[in-house]
């Protein structure tokens, strides 16, 4: 899809299946671009920087994270425009979701756990919808009905003990 010299990351779907939008840093910055899924010319479609991008039910709109730490959440139109800021310091570059009527996120991060919360677009709100007392993956994905979504709970650590004979 992609053949750069650029790195190219972090890709996601568009509703339809015809694009893939993604991160590159060929411009000297992170920024989103979309191709289309059978290869082509990618566009790029935000201006400010961009890390991971999810589309709209609708298809008209990306919500994207921006390439600073912590990550905020943006939205621009799916083929670029005026980009605005929708949500201030959550954790994660992947860490968004789509509903139809929000966008699911992780507001904090810890080695012991998390907080998942929801935007909700209808009156531009933060809803706290589970405190996750476990260590998580920093992504997250949506059912395509957007009701459902799912994170990485780490449940288990392993370690061995490894030994090289002294060197010479």
């Amino acid at each position: 899809l992609t053949n750069q010299t650029a790195t190219s990351k972090r890709p996601s779907w568009s509703r339809d299946g015809r694009f893939i939008y993604f991160s590159s840093d060929r411009t000297g910055r992170p920024q989103i671009w979309k191709v289309p899924r059978q290869g082509g010319d990618a566009v790029q479609i935000t201006r400010g920087g961009g890390l991971y991008a999810v589309e709209t039910f609708d298809g008209r709109a990306i919500y994207y994270t921006s390439d600073g730490a912590p990550a905020d959440v943006w939205t621009t139109s799916s083929n670029g425009g005026d980009e605005s800021l929708v949500i201030r310091q959550m954790v994660g570059f992947s860490s968004i979701a789509m509903a139809r009527d929000g966008i699911y996120f992780l507001s904090s991060l810890s080695a012991s756990g998390a907080q998942l919360d929801f935007y909700r677009f209808s009156d531009q709100r933060t809803l706290g919808l589970a405190a996750i007392d476990r260590p998580v993956h920093r992504f997250l994905s949506s059912s395509p009905d957007g009701k459902s979504v799912l994170y990485s709970q780490i449940d288990q650590r392993d370690s061995d003990l490894m030994m090289i004979e002294g060197f010479r």
